[in-house]
């Protein structure tokens, strides 16, 4: 992403990848694929493969796998997301994890 791992630590996926002030609206990203709202919906985990923006403005490829932090009770308090990024031949290239 041509991010230091310690700036992706503990950012919002929408803040890094769609450069969003806020979560995704299901305009910008319909809820099936968007990762954020669907573990919070269903504490179950999920994969997506998204193109993201990158700072230079090219788009790019990436797998997001998201799984749930859930609290003693069980209720979801946060996102661990792992992107990993997918070359032209649909290969994985490289890893980055991120929380909510």
């Amino acid at each position: 992403m041509g991010i230091s791992a310690e700036k992706l630590v503990g950012e919002k996926c929408y803040s890094l990848m769609h450069h969003y002030l806020f979560p995704c609206t299901w305009k910008s990203v319909p809820e099936k694929e968007c990762p954020y709202r669907q573990v919070f919906k269903t504490g179950l985990p999920m994969s997506v493969t998204h193109k993201h923006k990158m700072p230079d403005g090219s788009e790019k490829s990436f797998k997001v796998s998201s799984s749930p932090v859930k609290d003693e009770n069980g209720l979801v308090i946060s996102i661990s997301n792992i992107l990993k990024r997918i070359n032209l031949k649909g290969k994985i290239t490289r890893s980055s994890l991120c929380g909510m």
